[in-house]
């Protein structure tokens, strides 16, 4: 059973599940594994796999829907510093390879430097809202598309959060 510990503190809330963070590292015997300071590697692209690596993954016999299901549930409920990283690594769970297991690993390893990290809501007031936009213009290493994304903050809570990927190829881009 998967549980979201609630602590009542003095100022505040905190919510987290180690529990849960230490049982996954246990079941990809990951928990001993060197942590990493990012959930992704940096400059990750990823592509579908081919079919040669899709039978290598298939080989070690793992369920690489269920491994990103469960990074997932972690992300929405407790962890929003892994949402970019769990959008990246389960873009192509359909043609998933050696390569997307390699990255999934590596958000593994910041678990394992991360475990501790809790969601906390303090009691004071909020501060304002806050909001970030960032774009990567035709970053999708098959389509070409583009990538936008943003989050709201009333700060310092997070309140809202889209990531996209562009329908439209476009040709050109404009700055204003």
């Amino acid at each position: 059973m998967v549980v979201v510990k609630i602590h009542q503190l003095k100022d505040g809330i905190s919510l987290e599940q180690q529990h849960f963070t230490e049982a996954f590292l246990d079941q990809y015997r990951m928990s001993n594994c060197k942590p990493v300071v990012t959930p992704l590697m940096p400059n990750e692209h990823l592509s579908p796999a081919t079919s040669d690596e899709i039978q290598a993954l298939k080989k070690l016999n793992t369920n690489y829907r269920s491994a990103i299901g469960s990074i997932n549930y972690l992300s929405t409920a407790t962890r929003p510093d892994l949402l970019c990283a769990v959008i990246t690594i389960s873009k192509y769970l359909e043609s998933a390879g050696l390569r997307h297991w390699q990255a999934f690993l590596h958000v593994l390893k910041y678990f394992n430097g991360s475990r501790n990290k809790v969601l906390y809501y303090p009691r004071r007031k909020s501060n304002g809202i806050t909001a970030f936009s960032n774009a990567y213009w035709g970053n999708c290493q098959v389509t070409r598309h583009s990538t936008t994304g943003y989050l709201t903050c009333l700060v310092p809570l997070l309140k809202a959060y889209l990531f996209l990927f562009q329908k439209t190829l476009y040709q050109t881009a404009s700055t204003f």
